[in-house]
């Protein structure tokens, strides 16, 4: 209902605002119906930029739409996808998807980290415990029950890993995780932190020993790519992410060297990736030393918007 409104307004602000290029971000995706109206109405390029799938989306199931309601929501997509002057998107799994509906043609330009606001912690200030540190929502589809239980093993494994081991979960943590957590015998070596401020969670993941990244097991899977795995990169601290092996967030890791992935019921592989880091931990030599990590900075990023408007507007 506030579509055709909001490209009335737009259309009269720009008749006294020009501008070259037309930019709709979503979600929400109206913006991009909005964006689309504005392209029709005005001819000026358009580049409909995507932080998130449409009907892809994890949680699209569960909103338990109607076939009327499905069929509009993909006919909606593909107006979008179809009739942008450019199209762009997180990641490649993504860029796939959309090239299907246009094509061909779909720029990736991810999520990233404001340099400004990451500082790397010097050494001495990192946490005498071996911490295992996730910040973020840890609800059912990031609750991996291979994760909890290759802890509990290490633990009854070697004793020094229990001694030493302390989970920090800085976010909402649901019931799924709580209780996976008491099951696998954690409770003890577990801090639950609800809330802290961005940079105070910043600051913490800093501190941490080992930075763990939970993707969602849901059917999208290869194409999530949480906003706090580029915080996690800009922290220097050895990433463990757990999710797909050919998905978009194992390949950032890999490409940058900035940790270890394992899929999300490997158990075997989960366990040997927290031995190395805890052999590394045992020896105070628990480091990372990643590359590329500086084009994710939003710096890099918004250099490529400009040259991607430029490109639009000299042609």
């Amino acid at each position: 209902f506030w579509i055709k409104p909001s490209v009335r307004l737009l259309k009269k602000y720009l008749r006294e605002h020009p501008v070259d290029v037309i930019v709709s971000s979503g979600p929400p995706h109206t913006m991009h119906l909005i964006g689309l109206g504005l392209q029709k109405a005005t001819g000026i390029p358009w580049v409909a930029d995507f932080r998130d799938p449409w009907t892809n989306i994890d949680f699209y199931q569960e909103l338990m739409l109607s076939s009327w309601a499905d069929r509009k929501h993909h006919r909606l997509e593909k107006a979008v996808v179809s009739q942008a002057d450019r199209v762009v998107v997180v990641g490649n799994v993504m860029r796939e998807e959309f090239e299907e509906i246009r094509g061909g043609d779909v720029e990736v330009i991810s999520n990233g980290y404001d340099a400004a606001d990451v500082q790397v912690q010097p050494k001495e200030c990192r946490d005498l415990t071996f911490s295992v540190v996730h910040i973020g929502l840890m609800n059912q589809h990031r609750s991996h029950a291979a994760f909890w239980e290759a802890l509990a093993e290490l633990k009854a494994e070697d004793p020094r890993f229990g001694d030493a081991l302390e989970l920090v979960l800085i976010g909402k943590v649901d019931v799924h995780a709580r209780d996976a957590i008491s099951r696998n015998g954690l409770e003890k070596h577990t801090r639950y932190i609800d809330y802290l401020s961005h940079a105070e969670a910043v600051e913490r993941q800093g501190r941490a020993q080992v930075l763990y990244l939970a993707i969602n097991d849901t059917p999208n899977a290869r194409g999530v790519i949480t906003g706090k795995i580029f915080e996690y990169l800009a922290s220097s601290r050895p990433v463990l992410c757990l999710g797909p092996a050919d998905g978009d967030a194992a390949a950032i890791i890999n490409k940058t060297g900035a940790g270890k992935v394992a899929g999300f019921q490997d158990k075997e592989k989960i366990k040997a990736h927290l031995s190395h880091f805890f052999k590394l931990y045992q020896e105070n030599q628990l480091e990372v030393d990643s590359k590329g990590v500086e084009i994710y900075s939003r710096r890099a990023l918004t250099g490529k918007f400009a040259g991607l408007f430029d490109e639009l507007i000299a042609t």
